[in-house]
């Protein structure tokens, strides 16, 4: 809480390294890197523009998010939370075709915005049970 936003960013970026990391070792996605057909795509210009490009949108996401978290209420930045993510969801499935046809894909949107709502209720409950803990301690 004590920490800049931008710390905060850093420290969110660098952790959630290690799972993704582990993901990749464990579906073998860095054994298929020497294939002749991911080879080719990663010597692209234009991934790599468009990774670079990704990364600092998704770096910007997480700094943005976490000033805005700080300067509105846990009601408001529940709402806004859901609200993107129900959005980028729609958007995915009305103009890019994204088909939720298996149990994967729908089980991986309830845990998304699933977790939007448990993440938003646990923060409006903590944002509520602080006055009262501060009521205390000037006592």
């Amino acid at each position: 809480k004590d920490l800049p936003s931008d710390v905060c960013t850093v420290i969110n970026n660098a952790l959630g390294l290690i799972p993704t990391m582990l993901l990749a070792m464990g579906t073998h996605q860095f054994e298929e890197l020497s294939s002749p057909t991911h080879k080719a795509s990663w010597q692209d210009p234009q991934v790599w523009t468009l990774l670079i490009l990704s990364g600092f949108i998704g770096i910007g996401i997480c700094f943005l998010g976490f000033v805005c978290q700080r300067a509105i209420s846990a009601t408001s930045f529940f709402v806004l939370q859901n609200v993107s993510k129900v959005a980028v969801v729609s958007a995915g499935v009305f103009f890019f075709g994204d088909p939720i046809r298996s149990a994967a894909a729908t089980g991986g949107l309830f845990l998304s915005l699933g977790g939007s709502f448990l993440y938003g209720g646990l923060q409006m409950r903590a944002g509520q049970a602080k006055p009262s803990g501060e009521a205390g301690k000037k006592q």
